[in-house]
């Protein structure tokens, strides 16, 4: 069965976009019924994507996805007809054709996360909510600056009682960035304990400030975390999880 659908030159756009936020983490990505759902290459993230409001429920799996990707933008700003078959898909517009054949998913690295497999993974109870920050697109901004420069995988969430600070610093700890202060904690005194959450999902494009929220879990000592933010009409959200150390080694705890 074949499945079109007619993205218009904005379209087109967002879903560029979305996929080159997968660009460097993933070496696939298996769109299933318009949502992308699969760990990132290093095991550390899990990325949410919901196409559906670009390219509606298509089922399309993406291998390569850098090279893919560098093909893709020869449809930059152009209205773009997606053509899906069990045996082929292909891009097309006024001017050219792209065509590929449709590759197996079974064999992706990038395997497709149900949502039940999610919900195994993840337990996200309010109960359990022990902080939540909206961060601006200039303090996300600064957070990629910063950890690039430093050179440094990770973004520390550190507590102090029932506050806590979003930092950065490098290896040898002479150099420190502070981007939030003084986040109230949900009534919980966590103490003087530190997390070290891998920095991808404060990097990745958006157009919408970052909605952060972390949760303790029922896992000693590991804490689960949910950056939740938009790009165009597309909702993204990352999930995370960590250890609570009392130490500042760097920890990134794979699924």
């Amino acid at each position: 069965m074949e499945e079109t659908v007619v993205m218009n030159d904005e379209q087109t756009e967002s879903f560029l976009r979305c996929l080159s936020i997968l660009r460097d983490i993933c070496v696939d990505a298996d769109i299933k019924n318009g949502l992308i759902r699969q760990r990132s290459a290093d095991k550390t993230s899990i990325f949410e994507i919901d196409l559906t409001p670009l390219t509606t429920e298509v089922n399309l799996p993406l291998s390569n996805l850098k090279q893919k990707l560098d093909l893709f933008k020869i449809f930059s700003d152009t209205s773009v007809q997606l053509d899906v078959s069990e045996e082929h898909f292909s891009f097309k517009d006024d001017h050219s054709v792209l065509s590929f054949k449709t590759p197996i998913a079974e064999y992706f690295p990038s395997e497709f996360i149900n949502e039940n497999e999610l919900n195994n993974i993840f337990t996200l109870s309010e109960e359990n909510l022990l902080i939540e920050k909206e961060l601006s697109k200039v303090t996300t901004d600064r957070i990629k600056i910063v950890t690039q420069v430093f050179n440094t995988p990770t973004v520390q969430v550190r507590f102090n009682g029932n506050v806590a600070a979003i930092i950065a610093n490098v290896q040898s700890k002479d150099q420190e960035a502070q981007f939030c202060d003084n986040i109230e904690t949900n009534n919980i005194d966590v103490g003087n304990q530190t997390t070290n959450i891998v920095a991808i999902p404060f990097l990745i494009d958006h157009d919408t400030d970052i909605y952060f929220k972390m949760y303790s879990s029922d896992q000693p000592g590991v804490v689960f975390s949910k950056f939740s933010t938009q790009l165009g009409d597309v909702d993204i959200n990352v999930y995370t999880r960590s250890a609570m150390i009392t130490d500042n080694e760097d920890d990134e705890t794979p699924f």
